[in-house]
């Protein structure tokens, strides 16, 4: 085993996991904030319809106040919730804009362990494969994990395509089933029609 590889490889991986975590976490930040401001868009919209609601009963029924009121607090409190998700938006994207600055630092001082793995390997799935190969004594030099990995990732990617077209057939052979099953019932009737 290549002891001095290996300790490279582990620290690499170490930097490419820890940074890959905190993108993960500002994706998913990102997404929660994007769903906050829709809410709040969708508050807003509503307490627009509310006002104009209170308007158009208010118009009609210019003797009757205490609907239009009623309409116009609900405005008001849909207005506040709105401006609530807002507020918390952006304060969730500024918690993910943090996440993807500490990835951004992780990877930038990392970037002397990382240069023992090329370019197009820095993702965890490569360089944790990489390294259990030189772990385990199935590689001495990177070049030779690099190949385990790339013959690796051509078998995942037939498998992934033999698993499609597998799925495929199956929802093929179910339609046809299917259309046995009615045609079959069609003959049937039509055998028993013929007694009629």
């Amino acid at each position: 085993m290549n002891a001095e590889l290996l300790n490279k490889l582990q620290q690499a991986n170490e930097v490419i996991i820890g940074s890959e975590t905190h993108l993960k976490k500002c994706k998913q930040l990102k997404t929660k904030a994007k769903n906050t401001d829709t809410a709040g868009t969708s508050a807003c919209l509503i307490a627009m319809l509310f006002f104009i609601a209170a308007l158009t009963y208010f118009s009609r029924h210019l003797g009757s106040i205490i609907m239009p009121i009623i309409f116009v607090l609900l405005t008001i409190a849909l207005i506040l919730v709105g401006i609530m998700l807002f507020r918390k938006s952006k304060n969730i994207m500024l918690e993910a804009n943090a996440e993807e600055g500490v990835a951004i630092n992780i990877m930038t001082e990392g970037e002397e362990k990382l240069s023992i793995i090329p370019p197009d390997y820095r993702y965890p799935i490569a360089s944790s494969y990489i390294l259990k190969m030189v772990s385990s004594d199935r590689a001495d030099e990177m070049r030779e994990a690099l190949s385990l990995y790339d013959e690796q990732l051509h078998r995942w990617k037939i498998e992934n395509t033999q698993s499609a077209m597998l799925a495929e057939q199956m929802r093929q052979t179910e339609t046809l089933k299917s259309i046995n099953k009615r045609s079959g019932v069609s003959a049937a009737a039509s055998v028993i029609n013929l007694f009629k």
